[in-house]
Parts: C-alpha cells; sequence; structure tokens
C-alpha cells in the first residue's frame, strides 16, 4: 500500500471492518485511489489531491484505519505534515517511511509473537 499525502495530517490506525476506512478533509480537491489486484497481492495507491502547502496550512487531514488481518507492505510519502502512524495492531511486513519537515509519532507492537 502506498500513501501519498502529501502536506496533509495523516492519522494512521487499524480496523478489523474490512480492507480500508477513513476520511480525508479537503479544501483543494479530492484524494485519488487506485486498486490493482494481482496474482497473490494487490496494490491499494491513495494521493492526496495535490502538492499542499508546506506546514499544512489549509487544514487538509486525512484519517485511515488499515486492516489487522493480512500482512501489509507500506510506503507512506508525508512531505511536511504532522500526525500519528500507530502500527501496534497491523500487521506490517515492511515500512518505507519518506518525510520532509515532519512532526510524526510512530506507535509500534511491544510484543510480537
Amino acid at each position: 500500500m502506498e500513501i501519498n499525502a502529501l502536506g496533509a495530517e495523516l492519522n494512521l490506525g487499524a480496523t478489523d471492518q474490512g480492507f480500508a476506512q477513513g476520511s480525508f478533509t479537503t479544501y483543494s480537491g479530492r484524494p485519488t485511489v487506485s486498486f490493482v489486484p494481482e496474482m497473490n497481492t494487490a496494490k491499494l495507491t491513495l494521493n492526496s489531491p495535490r502538492r499542499l502547502t508546506a506546514g499544512n496550512v489549509r487544514g487538509e487531514k486525512l484519517a485511515l484505519q488499515l486492516t489487522d488481518k493480512i500482512p501489509l507492505d507500506l510506503a507512506i510519502n508525508t512531505g511536511a505534515a504532522k500526525g500519528m502512524l500507530d502500527l501496534s495492531h497491523l500487521k506490517v511486513n515492511t515500512l518505507e517511511l519518506n518525510t520532509g519537515a515532519a512532526d510524526m509519532q510512530l506507535k509500534f507492537c511491544l510484543y510480537i509473537g
């Protein structure tokens, strides 16, 4: 899964209801979402409406909950943003996190069993 929330406040967590759910508050258009199923996997990409202004001056916010049922490969690109990435209940195989001048908090699982 790839999340491109450039300049938006990003809050990520888990859900046991479906694959993904969330909301996007924006003043600059709608986000784009693409879903491409492949053989044993699927690629989901979420893009903020456009490159937002540094420091989230316009107040764009993305709240997203991902499934806690299957392993995920996450690529998150935020630019100058803030938010909370709560990965504690997600099954994360890999995490690629690219930020600019960001104030991001990350929460990981304390026990892996």
